[in-house]
């Protein structure tokens, strides 16, 4: 098993997925504007949905949270694809991914929660912490 490496504001995204549907999520990723183009958006939604799902369905994987860098999730992100995200084009102002590049939304959630960045997490105790 692979040691995981996840942005703490992904942690808030596993426990969306574990408490809603598919549908829920690309409707919220549309609002979000991820992507005007519909195949990549359902894939992302896919990915993301299905991802950590999986992951998170594993109590013994384990899982380093990290504020900020790229993870799994960003990684697939339709915005990292197209070059139109903030680590990669930092001219563009009118990106809604601003809280989440500068690591304002991760320090949140690792304050938050009490979480330790420099330790590593099991599912059943991440799941324990987030509570889902």
């Amino acid at each position: 098993m692979n040691l995981i490496n996840l942005r703490a504001h992904h942690l808030i995204t596993a426990k969306l997925v574990h408490k809603t549907t598919k549908e829920v999520l690309l409707m919220g990723l549309k609002k979000l504007g991820y992507t005007k183009n519909k195949e990549k958006n359902g894939d992302f939604a896919d990915f993301i949905y299905e991802g950590l799902r999986n992951i998170f369905a594993n109590p013994n994987q384990q899982i380093k949270i990290n504020n900020g860098g790229l993870d799994i999730i960003c990684n697939q992100c339709p915005k990292l694809q197209e070059k139109n995200c903030n680590p990669l084009n930092p001219q563009n102002q009118n990106t809604f991914l601003r809280p989440y590049e500068d690591k304002t939304r991760d320090i949140e959630i690792i304050q938050q929660y009490n979480l330790d960045i420099s330790r590593i997490y099991s599912i059943r105790e991440l799941r324990k912490i987030i509570k889902f």
